[in-house]
């Protein structure tokens, strides 16, 4: 429940942001620590992520990173890069 509530907290948080942004002019992506299919806190996070899609069809592309660990000193490879969730939008950026 407390997952749920924080992947609409999150949705909202975009939405507003949505009201300045033009058609397809915003790009997020999503950190996650562990595996999408965990069917725990990640599924959940992602959930809520295809959720932002659905919604904003067209408005907002998203992509993600998975098993990036946690930690200040913790960093994504910089060959890491976010899988393009949205099919027909362009590449996602690079990490570095």
């Amino acid at each position: 429940m407390k997952t749920l509530l924080k992947a609409t907290v999150a949705a909202a948080a975009l939405a507003g942001s949505l009201a300045t942004a033009q058609a397809a002019d915003l790009k997020a992506c999503f950190v996650y620590i562990g595996p999408v299919g965990d069917f725990g806190w990640t599924y959940q996070h992602d959930q809520g992520r295809q959720a932002v899609e659905k919604h904003f069809a067209g408005k907002v592309e998203t992509a993600y990173l998975e098993n990036v660990p946690e930690g200040r000193t913790a960093s994504a490879p910089s060959s890491a890069l976010p899988v393009k969730a949205a099919a027909s939008s362009s590449p996602p950026p690079s990490a570095t």
